[in-house]
């Protein structure tokens, strides 16, 4: 191999470990606008029904709709009252779109790298993934979801949907952001499963919740940017690390996937840090303070929070679009403006490694502000995903 091939070649695998062995600035186009936009399919009723434009409505007569100590699959992660959070307010209330009256869930019991920002790096994996949904899904047999950005800060019977997912696979693909709304779904269906008959098992990158009775699975696939890249370990990875990603490399992950009947995906969060390394407080708090100690979601409607990164959501539509042009459907479930309220519903406590004597003396400057606490607002972004599911 002479020296420009061996400056060319890739690691066989990208990990925690990989590194550049220098860098340059990325010489490719910049990325473009939205040719155009997608609208969603919406019901009609007595006007029109839009579902993700509505309110939150306190409910603590219907919500929550499980127990946090009543599912065993439940992590500590996301069991904020069992780890400490004392008020127990954000599981009360209910998503209520203008124009639609939703009914409560029903349960019965190494090489060169070329730096790059996230906006550009998210267009090159939305084309990577879009080569693959072409390539791969027949619209048939395979449903196809991608999520909105879950923000930082109906209608659902359960034996219907075990039903609906008798012998197939139903894949939740992403990140923690991804799983957490997986376990959400696994909470919401599991009590109506004898315990014999449910497990979870998880091999490598793949969680996955198996029901006996019915042939079915609920997994979550970790792959944080849908591409290959060095924090694909869904254990050893960290979002403040240095990450070097192959953007046009997708099959690694998508074979393990590759065969799901319904698929979810979700590829925002990772995106928005401000420089990569690629192969080939808007509410009246103070600066420095987060979502520690927020007991009240916004209350005031067409609240929109701070779009601090507005290209993310354009390279997903572009991608959409595209597959739309080709004769295939990716349905889009908007769940940022609908979570963009909810302040008060973000897991307090840090999770990532050990905590030094200053943050737990300081909470308002480490709280974990990223994920949601279960039961919340994860449980309607499956309520929505059940309406489409069941009637789109």
């Amino acid at each position: 191999m002479d020296k420009e091939e061996s400056t060319k070649a890739l690691p066989v695998v990208l990990d925690r470990f990989s590194t550049c062995r220098s860098t340059v600035k990325y010489s490719g186009r910049k990325a473009g606008r939205a040719v155009d936009t997608q609208e969603l399919d919406r019901p009609r009723g007595n006007g029109e029904c839009d579902l993700f434009s509505g309110k939150w409505v306190f409910d603590n007569s219907s919500y929550p709709l499980y127990n946090e100590s009543d599912c065993p699959y439940m992590s500590d992660q996301l069991a904020c009252h069992k780890h400490g959070r004392p008020d127990m307010g954000y599981q009360y209330w209910r998503w209520q779109p203008h124009n639609c009256n939703m009914k409560r869930w029903k349960t019965e019991t190494n090489g060169v790298c070329e730096e790059i920002d996230g906006l550009r790096g998210m267009e090159l994996a939305m084309g990577a993934w879009a080569n693959w949904v072409a390539s791969n899904v027949d619209p048939h047999k395979k449903r196809v979801f991608f999520e909105t950005m879950s923000p930082t800060h109906l209608w659902f019977n359960a034996k219907a949907m075990l039903e609906r997912l008798r012998g197939k696979r139903l894949v939740f693909v992403g990140d923690s952001i991804t799983r957490n709304q997986w376990a959400s779904m696994v909470c919401l269906l599991e009590s109506s499963i004898s315990p014999e008959l449910k497990s979870v098992t998880t091999n490598g990158s793949i969680t996955a919740f198996k029901i006996k009775d019915y042939n079915a699975s609920i997994e979550h696939y970790w792959s944080p940017y849908l591409v290959e890249s060095t924090s694909d370990h869904p254990v050893n990875h960290h979002f403040s690390q240095e990450q070097i990603l192959r953007v046009h490399a997708i099959e690694k992950h998508a074979r393990h996937w590759n065969n799901a009947d319904i698929l979810v995906f979700n590829s925002h969060r990772w995106w928005t840090r401000p420089k990569f390394k690629v192969l080939g407080e808007d509410w009246g708090k103070a600066t420095g303070e987060n979502c520690y100690n927020e007991t009240e979601p916004i209350l005031k409607e067409g609240y929109h929070g701070s779009d601090l990164y507005p290209g993310l959501r354009q390279m997903v539509e572009n991608a959409i679009n595209e597959l739309k042009r080709k004769g295939l459907t990716v349905q889009m479930i908007d769940i940022t403006q609908l979570s963009n309220y909810r302040k008060d519903a973000h897991v307090y406590r840090n999770m990532w490694g050990h905590m030094t004597k200053e943050q737990i003396a300081n909470p308002k400057s480490h709280a974990d502000c990223i994920h949601w606490c279960i039961p919340g607002v994860p449980d309607t972004w499956n309520e929505l995903l059940y309406v489409y599911i069941f009637h789109f």
